[in-house]
């Protein structure tokens, strides 16, 4: 008879008394253990974190042997919700890239008391501002002194390249009481602007996209292309934009102006009768084709320049209140560039609205 240490035994006592039916004490006392003579693996608890596109992430899969012997033959096979997907795999014997692990590698044998670690490899690729996330199974079997036995678990990992960003330069008052006006391809307005970091930390911004409030002036003002382009402001001249950019997008067709009239579209206040006809102002969204990383504390500029801009004039909204000791956009300069006579001109009450954002909680590889 197979006998357990230190018992897997359940059972009642009751009172020293006759017992009465509705009016009995019991005590339960019940206890569980390992079959002697037999081994028993357990993982331990695996946490997979965010991992950036084109980086690689090495986690340890810890195991225990729980039991009172050697656990032997033990095998490991990975089985990925992709049939040939290689992002989650087994990180081989003799790889030459493995970093030193947090514990000794698991081999076919497990002593009692002791653990090991299976290596993964996770390796996600994918596009710029998304996420998405993997699905595998990871299975050991093992033999436990007596039979064969299986441990499975489910394991889950997620890459991404800035899919969540957060405004880090936010210039939105409700004082702006007139527009601007870009009437030809040449001219660019220009707005410079200072990184800092609101939690003191040192690392770098990776700049996702710009949001600037723009409309045409009437219905027949057409445009083919708006380019938005960021650069390093010249360190002589402030609020002069250094060249070349160090990155640019452009807007064009159906994408100038999404969602017209619906929950995006909002109206800026303005003395003029011109800015208050019925074509709202749109927050349109530039977004860079991917992150780009700035030091933090950096002086920046970034330019709106128009590109065949036809029958009218595009309006962007303004802050401009020369009464105001507000006035003025703090820490920054805007302006106007001149792409014929390649002059930088301050207009210190000319600032603009817009919105900066960067990508929120960048995750690293370990």
């Amino acid at each position: 008879q197979q006998t357990l240490n230190p018992g897997c035994e359940a059972g009642t006592r009751f009172g020293e008394d006759d017992i009465e039916c509705g009016n009995s004490e019991a005590d339960i006392n019940l206890s569980v253990g390992t079959p002697a003579g037999q081994a028993l693996l357990r993982e331990e608890a695996t946490s997979i974190g965010r991992t950036r596109f084109g980086e690689t992430l090495i986690i340890e899969v810890v195991i225990k042997n729980l039991g009172q012997t050697l656990a032997t033959d033990l095998r490991t096979q990975l089985n990925n919700e992709g049939a040939n997907d290689q992002t989650l795999t087994l990180v081989e014997e003799n790889a030459e890239d493995l970093p030193q692990l947090l514990h000794r590698r698991c081999s076919t044998t497990l002593e009692p008391g002791m653990e090991c670690a299976i290596p993964l490899r996770f390796a996600p690729n994918g596009s710029p501002f998304t996420s998405q996330t993997w699905t595998a199974s990871l299975r050991i079997e093992y033999q436990n002194g007596r039979e064969q036995r299986l441990l499975e678990f489910p394991l889950e990992a997620t890459g991404e390249d800035c899919a969540e960003r957060q405004a880090i330069a936010h210039f939105e008052t409700p004082e702006i009481r007139h527009y601007g006006r870009i009437e030809s391809d040449s001219l660019q307005i220009t707005q410079s602007l200072e990184l800092s970091p609101g939690s003191g930390s040192a690392e770098p911004s990776e700049i996702a996209t710009l949001q600037i409030p723009l409309r045409l002036s009437s219905l027949k003002t057409r445009v083919e292309h708006l380019r938005i382009s960021l650069h390093l402001e010249d360190p002589e001249v402030p609020g002069l934009p250094l060249f070349p950019a160090i990155a640019e997008t452009s807007l064009a067709g159906e994408n100038l102006y999404p969602g017209r009239g619906r929950s995006q579209v909002s109206m800026l206040p303005s003395t003029d009768e011109e800015s208050s006809t019925a074509i709202p102002f749109q927050w349109l969204r530039f977004t860079f084709e991917k992150p780009v990383q700035v030091a933090s504390g950096s002086r920046l500029v970034w330019a709106l320049q128009t590109e065949g801009l036809k029958s009218g004039s595009l309006l962007y909204g303004r802050h401009e209140d020369l009464n105001s000791a507000r006035s003025g956009y703090l820490g920054g300069i805007a302006g106007t560039y001149s792409e014929v006579s390649h002059s930088f001109t301050a207009l210190p009450f000319l600032d603009t609205h817009f919105i900066l954002e960067s990508c929120a909680n960048q995750p690293t590889s370990l």
